[in-house]
């Protein structure tokens, strides 16, 4: 799969979920003991969908960073939707910082003194962090 047909489906969801953007639901599940369990998610997928993309940013996709290209690109193509909800979500949740300081890896001021970062590229190859630079660029433009 390619980004391009990742975005096209959130797009359409996105669409699709607007209004309810940022709205909340309360999910109850009966556990095989009798006993029930209540969780509060937001009722829109696309929501939760960069929800969980924001999360993966870390340790996590740094270990993946010869193919995260596409990753930054679908985020990057989120983002440049424009649409209130989108943009608001990225400032609530510091998307800037947080992609700087993954950029930055062990020389982010944010990094704890005795973090162990998973070093990005090698000799050979280096990372594609442009996606992610355009993103930044695009996010400081509009704040």
């Amino acid at each position: 799969y390619t980004h391009k047909g990742f975005f096209s489906a959130f797009k359409c969801s996105f669409n699709t979920e607007y209004k309810f953007f940022d709205q909340r639901e309360t999910i109850t599940t009966k556990q095989p003991n009798g006993e029930e369990t209540r969780k509060e998610q937001f009722i829109a997928l696309s929501r939760r969908f960069i929800e969980k993309m924001l999360e993966m940013i870390g340790h996590e996709l740094a270990t993946q960073w010869t193919k995260f290209g596409q990753f930054f690109d679908l985020l990057r193509d989120i983002v440049l939707i424009s649409e209130t909800p989108i943009l608001k979500l990225c400032f609530d949740k510091d998307l800037i910082s947080i992609l700087l300081d993954f950029y930055l890896e062990r020389k982010s001021p944010l990094a704890p003194k005795d973090s162990k970062r998973y070093e990005m590229g090698n000799l050979a190859q280096q990372p594609n962090f442009c996606p992610l630079i355009e993103t930044v660029t695009y996010l400081v433009r509009n704040c």
